[in-house]
């Protein structure tokens, strides 16, 4: 059971504070690459990103996401809920990025 436990809190063998610090890092880099903190669920360049950011915003909307992180996550501009992304830019931004890979 102890084991069990053990291993739920951890990702890729990394404690899991640790690994939300790690996914938050990544979502910095992205906005600075990208001017926003709109990841597409289904963000080709890095999945687990564009994953964990949907699994943010669920866990704020069933108020299980720990005030401090949510803090965190505001304090970079991050968008709650799908109205605020484009999904006309993502789309476009995916044919751009297929064009220019030949994909």
């Amino acid at each position: 059971d102890i084991l069990r436990l053990t291993r739920a809190a951890r990702i890729e063998g990394v404690p899991r504070a640790a690994a939300w610090e790690q996914r938050f890092q990544q979502l910095v880099d992205y906005k600075q690459t990208h001017g926003d903190c709109k990841v597409p669920q289904h963000y080709s360049v890095n999945p687990q990103l564009g994953s964990w950011v949907n699994t943010q915003r669920r866990m704020r909307r069933n108020a299980t996401l720990y005030f401090e992180r949510e803090a965190q996550l505001d304090s970079i501009g991050f968008v709650w809920g799908k109205q605020g992304i484009n999904y006309e830019k993502e789309n476009f931004s995916l044919a751009d990025y297929k064009k220019k890979k030949g994909k």
